[in-house]
């Protein structure tokens, strides 16, 4: 080989080498990331919320679900305004605007989401009527009945089948 290439590849190779290096971090801080926990309102971590980013610098949504201990990330967000929704069967809708992420950063959030279940005991009906102003009982019985009791077929028989 010619000295004189031998010599541009000595130059070229670390050259590039040094290139590339200082492009990792260049290139590394061009997006955000938004990441955190979803938690009940009594401070639970809460698995399975549908976890939703929007902004006008995404095209379209970016969805995740939370885990066992209700974490959630999104990564490689592009500088800018999200909305963050929050969504899970009993309990209310949680959104929150305003969030900014810019370049190389992390948005920390902890969302906590209110039960829409309420403790509420109806009782319908009405009380059976009782008579509270007397103190006697009486039965009424068929002959049918009378006829095939296992009683004394008199009056005393069948006071005995009579309740109280």
């Amino acid at each position: 080989m010619p000295r004189r290439f031998m010599h541009g590849l000595v130059v070229l190779v670390p050259a590039l080498a040094l290139g590339l290096l200082a492009a990792g971090p260049a290139f590394a801080q061009t997006t955000g990331r938004i990441e955190g926990r979803v938690l009940a309102s009594d401070g639970s971590a809460l698995p399975g919320v549908t976890v939703t980013v929007a902004s006008a610098s995404l095209q379209g949504e970016k969805v995740a679900v939370t885990g066992a201990e209700g974490g959630f990330r999104f990564l490689g967000l592009a500088p800018g305004e999200y909305l963050i929704r929050a969504v899970l069967d009993g309990y209310a809708t949680l959104e929150q605007e305003g969030i900014q992420v810019g370049l190389d950063r992390t948005v920390t959030l902890e969302l906590t989401m209110a039960g829409t279940f309420e403790d509420v005991l109806t009782i319908t009906g009405a009380p059976p009527v009782v008579d509270v102003t007397t103190t006697t009982t009486g039965a009424s019985f068929s002959e049918q009945l009378f006829e095939e009791l296992p009683v004394t077929r008199t009056f005393a028989g069948l006071a005995f089948a009579a309740p109280g």
